[in-house]
């Protein structure tokens, strides 16, 4: 009996450590949403200056709408924001609450937004990425996170 309480608890004080592993700094979870979030705002910036015409570089239209589609996939973006911080850590964000209490649907908003950068996508793939109106759905997901859910705060 002794042998396999020893036993035991050798297997448990060896999980420890790696339980002390799985806790992230809330500080470095927002930082890293940050950066996948300011993917997806640089790959979108970069094709609306494109399409408006304030850059000619029609030919990069192809690797931003790329680096959109990836950069959107809801699993990413939904691991991005899976453990709540809200309330804790010291790095500024503007992500409300609200993302968690309403986690369902802000997963749904995650998915349409990656549909809708797949299709600009599929537009830049074949070449008939041409006008900025092709990029409103996405913008339109893009407005839904950031301006009608109240999943963030003003800036």
């Amino acid at each position: 009996m002794k042998n396999i309480l020893l036993i035991t608890g050798l297997c448990f004080s060896t999980l420890l450590p790696l339980t002390a592993l799985a806790e992230e700094d809330p500080n470095d979870l927002i930082q890293y949403r940050k950066n996948v979030m300011k993917a997806i705002g640089s790959n979108m910036k970069g094709m609306v200056a494109i399409l408006k015409g304030k850059i000619d570089q029609k030919e990069s239209l192809n690797e931003l709408a790329n680096g959109l589609s990836s950069a959107s996939t809801s699993s990413l973006v939904i691991g991005a924001f899976e453990k709540n911080t809200h309330g804790k850590g010291s790095e500024k964000t503007t992500s409300t609450e609200k993302i968690w209490s309403d986690w369902e649907s802000f997963k749904k908003v995650s998915k349409d937004m990656e549909m809708a950068a797949l299709e600009i996508k599929v537009l830049a793939e074949k070449g008939e990425l041409t006008e900025f109106s092709q990029l409103k759905p996405a913008l339109k997901q893009c407005a839904q996170c950031h301006k009608k859910s109240g999943y963030r705060t003003k800036k």
